[in-house]
């Protein structure tokens, strides 16, 4: 009777992967999935109710009686994904190393760093600075509700040295961003659907550093950054690249340390 299965929260913790990868392919976002697993044993719901149907049929509770989780999600817009964008076929995970949940593992700490990261977000939506500062502070993902029309001054902004998994694609929120470093971060892809967003947003890009990180794969959609002057991906794992042909204003590359067979033969191409 004081046992429970955990394979919900393994289904619900592999489920939050595939959402770092395809972020904008499910019509809920983080903030659904983590209001689910808190309630499973809240009792706030009828939905959890004892372990199996046969169970909730022999106790012969009326779902009338019971108040709903699906249906106070339904009807609660803040658990609805704002960027949306339905995908056809299969929603996959490269073969990479999975990440930890800290929003939902290491809950009393990541809070912490969350808000502070929302005060620092808050004050600089209200003072208006071309650099936004937001190393060393722990970060594991960006709050959405916090990026706001007030941050558009940002040109610079650093987010080295932090407990990134993936590159927030709300940073593409911002789009008069200039420079964007985000080495010394765990940072394990750069899947299509993130770099798609970012790309078709930051179209003022000029730099891009990833040093340091663990990133072995790298989408295609990263060309649609064709603005980049700079563009370091040093100290990682990366095996292939996409074509760099679309980066004709490339003056500096930084690909050293990785598991790239050959060097790009578009770099013969670039004139800069």
């Amino acid at each position: 009777e004081d046992m429970f299965c955990v394979i919900f929260v393994q289904f619900c913790s592999c489920l939050w992967e595939l959402m770092q990868t395809s972020p904008r392919a499910f019509e809920y976002n983080e903030d659904c999935v983590l209001f689910i697993l808190e309630n499973v044993f809240s009792c706030q719901f009828g939905t959890f109710l004892f372990a199996s149907d046969k169970a909730r049929a022999e106790s012969k509770i009326k779902s009338k009686n019971c108040r709903s989780i699906w249906t106070y999600i339904k009807n609660n817009p803040e658990f609805k994904n704002r960027y949306y964008n339905p995908v056809s076929g299969l929603i996959t995970r490269r073969n990479t190393r999975p990440s930890l949940w800290s929003q939902f593992f290491l809950k009393s700490q990541t809070r912490l760093h969350q808000n502070k990261l929302c005060k620092m977000l808050e004050t600089a939506s209200k003072k208006p600075y071309p650099t936004l500062e937001l190393s060393n502070c722990g970060i594991t993902h960006f709050p959405l509700e916090s990026l706001n029309s007030n941050l558009q001054a940002i040109k610079h902004m650093n987010l080295q040295n932090n407990s990134l998994s993936t590159l927030p694609f709300e940073i593409g929120l911002v789009t008069t961003i200039e420079v964007l470093h985000a080495r010394d971060n765990f940072i394990a892809n750069l899947p299509a659907d993130i770099m798609s967003f970012i790309g078709e947003k930051l179209v003022n890009l000029t730099e891009l550093d990833l040093d340091n990180n663990q990133i072995s794969t790298v989408a295609d959609t990263l060309t649609l950054l064709s603005n980049l002057k700079i563009l370091r991906l040093n100290n990682n794992k990366i095996k292939s690249l996409p074509s760099l042909s679309n980066f004709v204003h490339l003056e500096i590359l930084d690909i050293g340390a990785n598991l790239l067979p050959n060097l790009p033969i578009e770099i013969v191409d670039m004139k800069n």
